[in-house]
């Protein structure tokens, strides 16, 4: 998982790789991307071939092949993000925000401190998941 405030970029999926191979002393065998344009990048496509990851690629306008990841996403910013103070999940309608519940006035989130808030939220449901099982 990255965190940052970058656009999508290969840099950004370099950085995914590297965190890859710390969490699991290995590279990946398959890597498979959306049609975005930061994975079309000849980098990436000579980077996998140098490192024998087998680079695919989801249908375009087949979003089911992407259901997991969306429902991850989803699933992130209803447990974590939206329960964090100084969200801007608000701000939708920001006609409806007043100065004191703005997000933008309470924001006291890292990046460091969400990352840390998002991977203990899920490895503590990975772990009440085993235990049930």
């Amino acid at each position: 998982m990255i965190l940052n405030y970058d656009p999508p970029s290969i840099k950004t999926v370099l950085m995914l790789l590297r965190d890859y191979v710390r969490r699991w002393s290995r590279l990946p065998r398959i890597l498979v991307c959306d049609n975005a344009k930061e994975f079309r990048s000849h980098e990436l496509r000579r980077l996998c071939q140098k490192l024998r990851i087998d680079l695919r690629f989801r249908p375009p306008g087949m979003p089911r092949g992407g259901a997991m990841v969306e429902r991850l996403i989803g699933a992130t910013e209803e447990e974590v993000l939206s329960q964090m103070v100084g969200n801007t999940i608000n701000m939708k309608d920001p006609r409806l925000v007043t100065a004191s519940v703005n997000g933008f006035n309470r924001a006291v989130w890292t990046l460091t401190a969400a990352y840390y808030a998002i991977e203990t939220t899920y490895l503590s449901n990975d772990r009440t998941e085993s235990t049930r099982h």
